[in-house]
């Protein structure tokens, strides 16, 4: 019964030694990436206990931050809709050689046929 004990207190002891360790030495929380959208919309409010006219700066700031978001935003869509514009072209083109392509193998077939 007395190795039990030892083993138990053993135990609680290591149990006390991790527990300290994790308040001394806590793991650091990856940081967060927030997604694009996410980004766009976050407000920025900066203002704390500010006075007025500093307010009406603070506010001036913001408004240029979202214009430039709003700049990045839309030169993002326009760079997505000239991808999808050039795939759309590649795909008709893809499909214009394959009934090429099938015309040629008719073609051929009344050449030869079995």
């Amino acid at each position: 019964m007395k190795k039990t004990d030892k083993t138990d207190k053993v135990i609680k002891l290591q149990e006390m030694i991790d527990g300290a360790r994790g308040i001394v030495k806590p793991e650091e929380p990856e940081k967060e990436k927030k997604p694009f959208s996410k980004w766009l919309i976050e407000p920025f409010d900066d203002r704390g206990e500010l006075d007025l006219t500093k307010q009406i700066d603070v506010l001036k700031l913001e408004n240029e931050i979202l214009k430039s978001r709003l700049d990045l935003a839309a030169a993002t869509v326009t760079k997505l809709e000239q991808k999808l514009f050039d795939a759309e072209k590649y795909n008709d083109i893809l499909k214009d050689q394959a009934q090429l392509a099938e015309i040629a193998l008719d073609v051929e077939k009344n050449k030869n046929p079995k």
